[in-house]
């Protein structure tokens, strides 16, 4: 699932991690083909779903445009929504550049961690 179908559904989990979602496909440079009112549409209903979801967002992004399509959305969760910046500017997707460094999987065991009950060495959301 993408980052923008996660985050859309977000009352269906308890915790949501996604890389550099395009959350407002009027102005991403990767976009499905449809009509402008069409994204416009998409863009409303997300931010409309995420105001009245209770789930824990963990967002993270690199400094690419990304990041400024999140402006929005952060001032409008800031209490269940965390923003984690890596410093640096993806030829390729986020997750993919992450995985090729090697700290990927360390990333999302840290989040996973942080936010989930881990007594028997199995994650147990909180």
């Amino acid at each position: 699932m993408g980052a923008f179908a996660a985050m859309s559904n977000c009352d269906m989990a308890s915790l949501v991690i996604v890389f550099n979602p395009q959350v407002d496909l009027t102005r991403s440079s990767l976009r499905p083909g449809a009509s402008v009112e069409t994204h416009m549409s998409a863009r409303d209903n997300l931010q409309k779903r995420l105001l009245s979801c209770k789930t824990q967002i963990i967002v993270n992004t690199a400094l690419d445009e990304h990041l400024v399509q999140l402006e929005d959305l952060c001032e409008q969760q800031p209490t269940r929504l965390t923003l984690l910046v890596h410093p640096f500017l993806p030829n390729a997707g986020l997750s993919r550049h992450l995985h090729s460094a090697g700290v990927l999987s360390g990333i999302v065991y840290n989040l996973l961690h942080m936010h989930c009950y881990v007594p028997t060495g199995r994650f147990v959301f909180k």
